[in-house]
């Protein structure tokens, strides 16, 4: 059942076959609305956790959760487990994929330019904030933010 139009690699790989109202137990489910006129706010929460090497980040490490001003937590859940985003992010922060570049990158500029990991992460939230509207994915700065800030928090940066 496709209640919303998605992107073809999106509906294929991701939600495949799954129904959006009913979970894998056949119990209904709250979906998000797609063509309300509201914008919801959608944030990101980043945690790395069981970290034995600082150079090596895996999926399992990492733990991620949403906040809305608007959303139920029941629709969040919904979303993310028709279209697997939790096990996606994880991986994309993982060592093994954007992760490791996000965290070198911000080395290299902190040292370049000669400033704060305060200093870097605030370039990065305004440059999205100046863009989001027009290239929301650009780069992934939604997820990435909130990943280096994670990285900081572990003591990795």
């Amino acid at each position: 059942m496709n209640l919303v139009p998605t992107c073809e690699r999106c509906n294929q790989k991701y939600k495949n076959s799954k129904d959006p109202l009913f979970d894998e137990s056949n119990c209904r489910r709250k979906v998000v609305y797609p063509y309300e006129e509201i914008s919801y706010n959608l944030s990101l929460v980043i945690r790395i956790n069981d970290l034995f090497q600082a150079c090596m980040i895996e999926p399992e490490n990492i733990e991620i959760s949403f906040n809305s001003d608007k959303l139920s937590d029941e629709e969040i859940n919904t979303w993310c487990s028709l279209y697997n985003i939790l096990d996606r992010y994880q991986s994309l922060c993982s060592f093994d994929d954007d992760g490791l570049r996000w965290v070198e990158d911000a080395k290299c500029a902190m040292e370049r330019e000669h400033i704060t990991f305060s200093d870097y992460v605030n370039i990065q939230k305004s440059i999205y904030q100046d863009n989001k509207l027009k290239f929301p994915f650009f780069e992934n700065r939604f997820i990435k933010i909130p990943f280096l800030e994670a990285c900081q928090q572990t003591g990795i940066l």
